[in-house]
């Protein structure tokens, strides 16, 4: 099996529970292939004022894959159920009151602060404590009860996780589909579509407003941040969530190429000027910058300037094969 380490980090946390499930089955390349989108980034623009959305393009096929199937449980017979799971083999997730669990970052005690925004996984349980496997980057450090070096894997006192499951949550399993199912992923359809869906500048209508992609999406994304607008603060400025996966799907595009031996000059460059977008965003959230919409317009910049000339260089070569 090769390692599959790094594509975690590039995935959110649903997307890394169905990882958890396929990769002992799974190589890296195919996961690649599963979990990879567009490497295009898209911006919404909701008409009711709203903040500026900033989102991932396209859509993965994991859910070709792997389907999901709630668990239903009765308030008082979580621990029998979840253990029924286990003793089968199967992995079971969750969503519950995170501010609840004291492993999390978002432990509130004064329930003031209720997060509900994530999955995580149980593997296994006993007497004592259920054993969870998580992204290290969600666990407070301190109080997590890590059972390993990686700290992604930890244990928390069976009462704390079904009293916060008692108040507001759901467990599931996925069932996963005959590897056969994997769909074929063409490279030359993959780097086509990437390179039409980014110099297409016609927006398009959603529920949640018009939406912008590619291009014209870090053009207006641009704009807004050198106008000082209040409706890109939330998005673009408070939090480097979004673009965190928007630079992640470059940074899987690199895998799959270098799982061929392609290694691209420019495609690093623009990985390097989203990275820095994204740097700047985390010292931000640590320590505010008062000059921080300039520091963002320059990297804007920067990432205009790379991605238009990747989508240059990937019109310019020949793919001959597929992945």
């Amino acid at each position: 099996m090769t390692n599959t380490e790094n594509i975690h980090d590039y995935l959110d946390c649903y997307e890394q529970a169905i990882l958890r499930e396929l990769e002992q089955e799974y190589n890296k390349k195919e996961l690649l292939k599963l979990f990879i989108k567009d490497i295009n980034m898209k911006l919404i623009i909701p008409s009711n004022k709203e903040p500026w959305r900033l989102y991932r393009n396209g859509k993965s096929n994991i859910e070709q894959v792997c389907k999901e199937f709630k668990i239903k449980y009765k308030h008082g017979k979580i621990r029998n159920i979840i253990a029924d799971e286990i003793d089968k083999g199967n992995l079971v997730h969750f969503w519950t009151r995170f501010d609840m669990l004291q492993s999390y970052c978002w432990y509130d005690p004064s329930r003031k602060k209720i997060h509900e925004g994530h999955v995580a996984t149980i593997y296994g349980v006993d007497n004592k404590y259920y054993y969870l496997w998580d992204s290290p980057y969600v666990l407070d450090i301190k109080r997590a009860q890590f059972l390993d070096k990686k700290r992604d894997r930890f244990k928390i006192p069976l009462y704390e996780l079904e009293n916060a499951l008692e108040i507001s949550g759901d467990l599931f399993e996925y069932n996963r589909q005959a590897k056969e199912c994997i769909p074929v992923f063409g490279l030359n359809q993959f780097i086509d579509s990437a390179i039409n869906t980014y110099y297409n500048r016609k927006p398009i209508n959603t529920e949640e407003g018009v939406a912008y992609i590619g291009r014209e999406a870090l053009v207006r994304l641009l704009k807004g941040v050198d106008d000082n607008s209040e409706y890109i603060k939330e998005n673009a400025i408070e939090t480097h969530w979004w673009v965190h996966l928007i630079l992640s799907q470059l940074k899987m595009f690199r895998l799959l190429l270098e799982s061929r031996n392609v290694y691209l000059d420019v495609l690093n460059d623009c990985v390097k000027s989203w990275d820095l977008y994204k740097m700047i965003l985390v010292k931000n959230h640590i320590n505010p910058n008062k000059q921080i919409n300039k520091k963002v317009g320059r990297a804007l910049e920067s990432i205009l300037q790379h991605e238009d000339e990747l989508m240059k260089t990937l019109q310019s070569i020949k793919w001959l094969d597929e992945l």
